[in-house]
């Protein structure tokens, strides 16, 4: 019984190394019933965290702006577009004139937070966005 196991968990093991099993990734399903596999960090992210109010298209909607056009000019400073990311209400209470500005234009709508993501969760959302201009 224990050669069993030992061998199914090996052979569990080389199919997850053979599929990428350590890669995160996602499923997405088109309107026309065709399956994507998404293995981009950042994709993953921005469709998990952002296709809801950005779209899958990133240009926003009536509840958020459009992000292929200008994010890297509207936030130069990526930390602050990070820290924007985590906690949007945070930035805005700290009197930052473009958090201020985009908070007047959206109705006082606050961005949802995302204190769960890490800075390298970050950094690849920001960069996959940043790619797609």
């Amino acid at each position: 019984m224990r050669k069993l196991w030992t061998g199914g968990a090996l052979g569990l093991l080389a199919l997850l190394a053979a599929c990428g099993g350590g890669e995160q990734q996602t499923e997405t399903v088109a309107p026309d019933n065709t399956t994507t596999v998404v293995t981009n960090p950042g994709e993953v992210l921005y469709t998990k965290h952002c296709t809801v109010c950005h779209g899958p298209q990133m240009k926003g909607g009536s509840m958020a702006p459009d992000l292929t056009n200008g994010l890297a000019e509207r936030w130069p400073d990526q930390d602050k577009l990070k820290k924007f990311i985590r906690n949007s209400q945070e930035v805005i209470k700290s009197g930052d004139p473009y958090a201020n500005e985009l908070y007047k234009k959206w109705n006082g709508a606050q961005m949802t937070p995302f204190t769960n993501l890490s800075d390298q969760d970050l950094n690849d959302l920001i960069n996959f966005i940043l790619a797609k201009k």
